[in-house]
Parts: C-alpha cells; structure tokens; sequence
C-alpha cells in the first residue's frame, strides 16, 4: 500500500523539521514544507496531498482558518490543525472548516500517528460512503427502466404478505394478465403448489429457488425457475422475484438424459464387446503361437534327427545334392516361425546360450574367448553352429541382429 502524502504548513522552521523528522519516521511522505497560507494553496494545488498539517497561526495574508477553510472548499483534502494556544473565538472558526482533528504543541510521535491515521480512515470511510451513494443513485434511475423491459417475469412481493406490488410487462404476458389484475394477487395465486410458494416467500436469505410450478389465468400448469433477491424498503420487506418459464429447456434436459441413458447402455454393450474381442484375440495368438511351437517341436523331433542319420550314410553326389535341397527348403519353411518363437526351440547347447547372450550384448569373438577362457577359433566354431541353428547358415546377414529379432 502506497504512503500516504503530508503536506507541512508550520512558519517555525525548526518545529517543520521535527515534525518532518515524526512523519517519516511513522512511514509516511511529505510533499513540501511551507510556512504561509497563500504558499499553502499553491503547494496543495501542485501535489494533491492525502492530508495537511497547518498551523492554525500563520504569518502573512490569511492564516491557517482561512487556508484550511480554502482548501476543503476547493480540493476536499483533509486538514489537521497544530497549534499551542488557541482562544474561543479562533477555535469557533476552526470549527467552521470541519477539520479532522487538533494536535496541541509539543506533542508525541504517537499522538501524531494516531490523529492522522484516524483522519485518513475517516477521509476513507467518506469517500467509499459517497460512492455507494452515487452508485445507489444511478441503479435506482435504471432500476424503473431495467425492470420493465426485462425479458423475464418480475415481480415485487411483500415477503409478510405475499401481496404482488409490482408487475412487468412480460410477467403479465407470462401469466396471461392484465397489470391491474396481476399487482391485486397473492404471490401463491401463480403456484401450483402454493404450500410450497408461501414457505419460499419467507426464506430471506434463500436467492434461489429450484423448480417450481406456476399456472397462468387458464388454469395452464408449467415449469418455471425463480431467481429471488431480498431487500427492505420503507421498513417493509420486499422480495425481486425474476421468473423464468423452462418449458423448453425442461423438454431438452428430458431429451438429453433419454439420450445420455442411451448412450450409456450402448457404451457398456461396446465394452463388453471389446472385452469379448480381447479375449478371442488373446486365444487367437495363443492358439497361432502353440501351432507354431508345435511344427517346430515335430521338426526338430521327427525329422532333423533323420537328416543326420542319412547323412552319415554312404550317399552319391545326386543324394546329398537333394538332401541338401530338402533340408535348405524345410529351412525356408520353418524360418518364419524360428524368427518368433524363443531360442528354447532351437536346440542350443549351453555354451551356445552363452555365446548367444554375449553377441546380443556386441561382445566381439576374441572378448568372448577371453570371457569364456577358450580359443577365438573355437568361438567362431559356436558362432557357425549357432547360424546354422536359426536358420542363417551361409546366408549374409549380422548374426546379433537376427538374435535381437527373437526378442520382439
């Protein structure tokens, strides 16, 4: 919050001092110093201070009385008289200013502090005063105009009562009404439920109500919504009722939780659809994935060990030629299945799953052989036996990036 402004009328220079010495100590500014009625006004006129100390005796033309008188006049600004003496008649005319306080020479810091803070709070209370006064001026000038082209249905309602003291227009088209015949009913002659209404019109500190239902001239019952706001007038106390008729929005809030019921039926059908689907596919994959470990289970059970018995027998050149044939095409058939399914399947002897592990991690042949304590060669041995296995052989292709393949 920003220091309040103190301007010093005092023509003893060393008293203007200590005062500006007080002042700033208690936090607060000062804008000049000055030591003469006519300097007074002009200083006021230049800075516009939140306060003025003057010394009721001045030097010069006019005093202190009629500088104070002046500025309030002129610029409302507050004005706190100093002074060490002052007789009757003086004092009758420093009433006459309506100034915010008198502080007598010598006087304490505190006694300072204290009668410029409660001038300052005064000058704050009057001014937040006024401009609720003028502001309750201005609604009351719009009031007449607002309530009478107001789209609503407002009415003024005698909260003891419930008599009907104001009508507007779209009440009484609302209602089906005359003004006349309207402003002569209780507030409960527009209520379906008129328990309900009476009860409501003595809730003063209730500016809502929910739903309710009112009936116009023919009897017609329909849905509206009351805004209600309180307030005394002339001692008596008075209810501003805005009525709203929510015919339509109460048909497309029906609508819309028939709607959202709907949604919400088909929403659980699709979840418990998707969960269905989830399943089947779950079994779809695990039905796909035993089907492939079975074809690898029986070639590696029932045929492979065939193929090394053949070749261990005496063949001729047309014989290994097709058997070669035969093995590289079961190869081809079975390689997809190889590239997805573990290395489990793939027969790999114990120091091959090591050697595995280690070139899926890029460990190089001699680092291998040096892990392992056995010879590079006998790592490229591993190495070709393990091509073989998954299906690589004699094809190009990085035996690390075919391994890694098995993971995903």
């Amino acid at each position: 919050m920003e220091k309040a402004q103190v301007l010093i009328v005092e023509d003893d220079g060393i008293i203007a001092m200590d005062i500006e010495s007080q002042l700033k100590q208690l936090g607060y500014g000062v804008t000049a110093i000055v030591g003469y009625g006519e300097e007074a006004l002009a200083k006021v006129k230049e800075h516009k201070p939140d306060l003025v100390l003057m010394d009721i005796v001045l030097k010069g033309e006019i005093d202190g009385i009629e500088a104070a008188a002046e500025i309030r006049t002129q610029y409302d600004i507050p004005v706190i008289f100093l002074t060490a003496f002052v007789d009757k008649e003086r004092l009758k005319r420093a009433k006459l200013t309506y100034p915010f306080g008198f502080i007598l020479k010598p006087f304490q810091p505190k006694d300072l502090e204290v009668t410029i803070e409660m001038a300052l709070y005064v000058l704050k209370v009057d001014a937040e005063r006024k401009q609720a006064e003028e502001g309750l001026k201005k609604s009351e000038e719009k009031y007449r105009t607002l309530f009478e082209v107001e789209s609503d249905a407002l009415f003024l309602v005698d909260e003891d009562t419930g008599n009907l003291l104001e009508a507007n227009e779209a009440a009484c088209k609302l209602y089906g009404y005359s003004h006349e015949e309207l402003v002569g009913l209780k507030a409960w002659n527009l209520s379906a439920e008129p328990e309900k209404t009476e009860k409501a019109i003595k809730l003063v500190e209730k500016t809502f109500l929910p739903l309710r239902y009112h009936k116009k001239k023919d009897g017609t019952v329909f849905p509206v919504e009351i805004n209600a706001n309180h307030f005394t007038l002339d001692g008596r106390k008075i209810n501003l009722s805005a009525i709203r008729d929510i015919t339509v929005r109460k048909q497309a809030e029906e609508a819309l939780r028939k709607r959202t019921k709907d949604l919400e039926l088909k929403r659980k059908s699709l979840e418990e659809l998707n969960t269905a689907m989830k399943v089947l596919l779950k079994k779809r994959e695990e039905d796909k994935t035993e089907l492939e470990e079975n074809v690898m289970t029986n070639v590696k059970e029932l045929i492979e060990p065939y193929f090394d018995k053949i070749n261990k027998t005496t063949l001729d050149d047309h014989q290994k030629a097709f058997l070669n044939i035969l093995e590289s095409n079961l190869s081809e058939i079975i390689s997809p299945f190889t590239r997805k399914l573990s290395l489990k399947y793939l027969s790999l002897t114990p120091q091959e799953i090591k050697i595995v592990n280690m070139v899926k991690i890029g460990y190089i042949t001699k680092k291998i052989a040096k892990i392992m304590k056995i010879s590079p060669r006998t790592v490229d041995t591993h190495r070709k036996n393990i091509r073989s296995k998954i299906g690589l052989g004699k094809k190009k292709g990085s035996l690390r990036s075919h391994l890694l393949a098995y993971e995903q």
